[in-house]
């Protein structure tokens, strides 16, 4: 049996690639936008922030990032658990993770 195991992991460029359309898309619709990448394990690899966007949604971007390491979007989430109150409750108590709607997964 292996003592290691390797993995990929996302990198800086392709974070820098994904924020660059996350940025084009929100200009195409009119909005200011904070957008952030993170890795695997939630830590932060790329971030920006439009000229004009909420800094309060800085840490919410953030937030919804790692939340859409579950493998769905953040819009999605809530729907799927929100009729086991054990599971609501229970994600409460990860300190980086939220229910709002705008965290998607990165899928390679």
């Amino acid at each position: 049996m292996a003592n290691t195991i390797q993995k990929q992991a996302i990198s800086y460029a392709a974070a820098q690639k994904i924020i660059a359309a996350a940025i084009k898309k929100a200009e195409e619709i009119g909005c200011k936008q904070n957008v952030a990448v993170v890795d695997d394990g939630g830590r932060l690899v790329a971030f920006a922030r439009m000229d004009g966007a909420a800094i309060l949604g800085i840490e919410g971007c953030q937030r919804k990032a790692f939340t859409a390491l579950f493998g769905v979007g953040t819009d999605q989430i809530y729907e799927l658990i929100k009729d086991d109150a054990s599971v609501v409750h229970g994600l409460s108590h990860f300190p980086n993770a939220t229910l709002i709607g705008g965290g998607m997964p990165i899928v390679i």
